[in-house]
């Protein structure tokens, strides 16, 4: 049975009528008792018996209703999935952020989004970057925000965003007197190291103060929230990306300029040899909006 005859059969079975069958496709009668007809040949089986006057379908006719109910269904969920394609409704735009990008940048870049394309559904979720990219390469995931520097064959990653380290630390510590901090200045004070991004382990290893290179470090923590908590508990300094210093109010915290000056890049990966959806086209360019947007708690930004 083709489309056609698998619509016409649901509809005699729907309604119980080949009158009320014709007036709702918009047919003629016999134009209906035809196809039943054709259907019933190409199957071999009767589907429709009539007494009384009326036609009663078959157990074989029961039996196929079941079956094609489902294949309505899904056309009719496929009809669903064409029309909302255009109107950036189809399934949710799945976005995977490291701790520090999820906690600033991301909330912020959904509500503007939203603003514009509303229809768009999201599901967003926090991972260190290795699973990250996981996600993106197994397709679970459409985007990708990690730092840089990152290689992969099986994805394309395109740097949104340059930045640099900075220190933050709480507003009485005697660090905070002072223009900008220094790697000899972390020597003398407890220092909170944020381990969450291997970026982080790979561009602070090298400037933190050590000893007998053994990196002198007070508390570990694995996201940057857990440590700007406990830099607010006066714990230490930690040294973080300056993207820290954007759109989020750290009540009581100093962000300073740290040297010598470490580079950091802000990226997106998504899987290689693939287009992009429109919407997830949309939503990058909305992240280097919302970046222009963001007010900078830091000094002289």
């Amino acid at each position: 049975m083709n489309l056609r005859q698998i619509e016409v059969f649901t509809e005699v079975m729907r309604t119980g009528s080949i009158t009320e069958a014709a007036k709702a496709l918009h047919v003629s009668q016999p134009s209906i008792s035809k196809m039943i007809a054709y259907s019933e040949s190409k199957l071999g089986v009767q589907l429709f018996k009539r007494m009384n006057g009326k036609i009663v379908p078959t157990p074989e006719a029961m039996s196929l209703y079941k079956e094609a109910e489902q294949v309505i269904q899904s056309l009719d969920h496929f009809q669903d999935f064409c029309r909302d394609l255009g109107e950036l409704k189809q399934t949710p735009l799945i976005i995977n952020a490291e701790a520090l990008i999820g906690q600033i940048l991301v909330p912020h870049t959904i509500k503007n989004y939203r603003q514009q394309w509303p229809e768009v559904r999201f599901r967003f979720e926090i991972h260190n970057s290795v699973n990250i990219s996981n996600h993106v390469k197994w397709r679970q995931a459409d985007l990708g925000l990690i730092h840089f520097p990152y290689n992969d064959k099986d994805v394309e990653a395109r740097v949104i965003r340059e930045g640099k380290v900075v220190c933050v630390m709480p507003k009485g510590h005697p660090l905070a007197e002072k223009a900008l901090v220094t790697s000899e200045d972390l020597a003398a004070t407890d220092v909170i190291y944020c381990h969450g991004g291997a970026w982080l382990k790979k561009v602070l290893r090298p400037v933190m103060p050590h000893q007998n290179g053994q990196i002198q470090v007070g508390i570990e923590v694995n996201q940057f929230a857990n440590g700007c908590l406990l830099v607010q508990q006066n714990q230490g300094v930690m040294l973080v990306d300056d993207l820290a210093c954007y759109g989020q109010n750290w009540a009581g915290l100093v962000f300073k300029p740290f040297e010598p000056s470490i580079k950091l890049a802000l990226g997106v990966i998504h899987r290689s040899h693939e287009p992009l959806s429109r919407p997830a086209e949309l939503f990058i360019e909305q992240i280097k909006a919302t970046l222009d947007e963001l007010p900078c708690a830091l000094p002289d930004q």
